[in-house]
């Protein structure tokens, strides 16, 4: 409360003794009772002689009699314009919405804020001060009184709290039944109690005399007395363990704040066996909260235990089936652990991957016609990597030149070389001789240095070094970006040609993405495949040429040496026959 008393000593509105302005903060007053329940009321006094007060009646009917308030009212607001020349005062009643229920004029009652001890206290203060308990002008209940000065002096801010309110505060704070909780100036006078007959007492010679003081002597308990003499008196704080009457008390004074007229203390003190009862209530509840848990965890682990190890076991088995390549299996495991259900899908794929490897590998190595060679390692790098384009490139026999045998790109729909009949509109480009390999095309960059090549835009790159590949695409607006470029390698680690695809994308959104790392390691070993097919196909074409020379040398020695069947290794064209 003291914050919010020193806070709303800056608001603009409440400084110039303009009561009309006030009438603008209803909203932040009716904000400011909700989140202060013990507030109960809150007013501005000025030099003038001005006052003004809203009072928060809630459910209290002594405030509602007071005031004669109606009785959908939630607010009551006292308007006072002029002080002691003032004959009159106003009142203002509104709802729970800030609507206006009344408006009506009295006499003057002769309240005169400049005099009260809270407005005295606060223009002299530099901060904000806390009365001691005293006798409300209004109510005629006790209470204490948080005020603090204006920014500019004109007048002091304070709002008023009842110790009946403080004390059930108190009460909803006490640790057991009988304990108690005092607030306490240094001499042991009582400000303000918890237990309720403490505080009928303090109303009481309130009533008689505003001035008369309640000692902690004279409360219903003597317990906090003992804790007072004990530590509070001798100017100390903590804890201590007391004896009252024979029974045993567990004690803590504490120093809360320092006021103008002396220290106040906040005792606390509760029944070691009362202590102790709820010390042992937690501890068995506690006990019993930690065998539920154990029970439940002992039940939970036992049960994921059977479901990971099903699982595990039907994965173990499949792991068995793919290392003797029984690749045709399906797998079926369902799991509720999530990691084990990723291992299931990722030995899916697995599966599959080397199932279908192992397919092209069997097709590669029993395909004899080039061009179906050719269309099937395009076909699957593109399948792999969702590429759009895709080409083979072979190094002449010589190891001359380089020239691409085959280009497709389902995009843009052209197909050359391989099945199609179609020439590639490119020329071979030259091998041997002095180049700068800092000017040389990205495919001879490749065969030369044996080493797969990566490049995430070509755009972006050295438009000469990539002319060939932008040549053979780029139409139709179509643009290339994304490269991969995997020499393909024989027997002898030799470079025998090489593989780019071109644009890879994303399944899920179709977007352009780079070739990403386990791809690109799928699409070498398949290049593996690839060279070595394509490496058989050479040596048996070679076999072939070198077993046709072969005849013809000695079809022509045969030839030369008998004149007389010479004539039978003649066809009709007189060409020599192959025997």
């Amino acid at each position: 409360m003291e914050s919010f008393v020193s806070v709303s000593a800056a608001l603009e509105n409440i400084g110039g003794g303009r009561l009309e302005n006030l009438a603008l903060l209803l909203p932040y007053f009716h904000q400011s009772f909700v989140a202060l329940p013990w507030m109960d009321s809150f007013y501005v006094g000025y030099n003038s002689g001005a006052f003004y007060m809203i009072h928060a009646i809630r459910d209290n009917e002594l405030i509602r009699n007071t005031f004669s308030a109606p009785d959908n009212a939630e607010y009551a607001v006292k308007m006072i314009r002029s002080g002691s020349n003032s004959d009159s005062q106003e009142f203002l009643f509104y709802d729970r919405e800030l609507k206006l229920v009344e408006k009506r004029t009295e006499i003057y009652d002769g309240y005169d804020p400049r005099k009260r001890d809270w407005y005295v206290e606060a223009l002299s203060a530099e901060k904000t001060i806390v009365t001691g308990p005293y006798t409300f002008f209004s109510s005629r209940q006790v209470g204490i009184t948080a005020a603090h000065v204006l920014e500019r002096g004109e007048g002091v801010v304070g709002a008023d709290t009842v110790l009946a309110a403080l004390s059930r505060l108190l009460q909803e704070q006490k640790l057991t039944p009988s304990t108690q909780i005092v607030l306490l100036k240094e001499g042991g006078e009582v400000v303000l109690s918890a237990g309720e007959k403490d505080l009928d007492q303090l109303q009481e010679i309130r009533e008689k005399d505003e001035k008369a003081e309640l000692h902690v002597s004279d409360l219903s308990s003597p317990a906090a007395h003992v804790l007072y003499q004990e530590i509070i008196a001798r100017g100390g704080e903590g804890g201590k363990v007391i004896e009252v009457n024979g029974e045993k008390w567990f004690g803590h004074g504490r120093k809360l704040m320092t006021r103008k007229r002396g220290e106040m203390y906040l005792a606390i003190i509760a029944p070691f066996d009362e202590l102790m009862v709820n010390a042992q209530m937690i501890r068995q509840r506690n006990l019993l909260i930690m065998l539920s848990v154990l029970i439940a965890a002992v039940g939970v682990g036992l049960y994921l235990s059977r479901l990971i190890a099903v699982s595990l076991h039907d994965l173990s088995s499949q792991a068995e089936s793919i290392r003797d390549f029984k690749l045709t299996a399906p797998l079926n495991v369902q799991s509720r652990i999530s990691e084990v259900d990723g291992l299931a899908d990722t030995m899916t794929v697995m599966q599959s991957a080397i199932n279908r490897f192992v397919e092209i590998a069997r097709a590669l190595s029993g395909e004899k016609d080039m061009e179906r060679v050719l269309e099937m390692i395009v076909s699957e790098a593109q399948s792999i990597t969702g590429a759009d384009g895709g080409a083979i490139g072979l190094v002449s026999d010589d190891g001359k030149s380089f020239s691409y045998v085959l280009v497709r790109n389902i995009i843009t729909g052209i197909h050359f070389g391989g099945s199609s009949g179609k020439e590639v509109p490119l020329s071979p480009l030259i091998l041997e001789g002095e180049t700068d390999r800092r000017q040389e095309s990205v495919e001879l960059a490749v065969v030369h240095d044996a080493e797969t090549k990566v490049i995430s835009d070509v755009s972006l790159g050295d438009k000469k070094a990539c002319s060939n590949i932008r040549e053979l695409y780029e139409r139709e607006g179509y643009i290339c970006h994304s490269l991969l470029l995997i020499p393909l390698l024989n027997r002898q680690d030799e470079v025998i040609g090489l593989l780019h695809l071109l644009n890879a994308r994303d399944s899920g959104n179709e977007q352009i993405i780079d070739f990403s790392e386990h791809k690109i390691a799928y699409v070498k070993a398949l290049s593996s495949n690839a060279a070595l097919a394509l490496d058989n196909n050479r040596l048996i074409r070679a076999q072939k040429e070198l077993f046709d020379s072969f005849v013809r040398l000695i079809a022509g020695a045969i030839d030369t040496k008998s004149p007389y069947t010479g004539g039978h290794l003649r066809g009709p064209d007189g060409s020599r026959q192959t025997v």
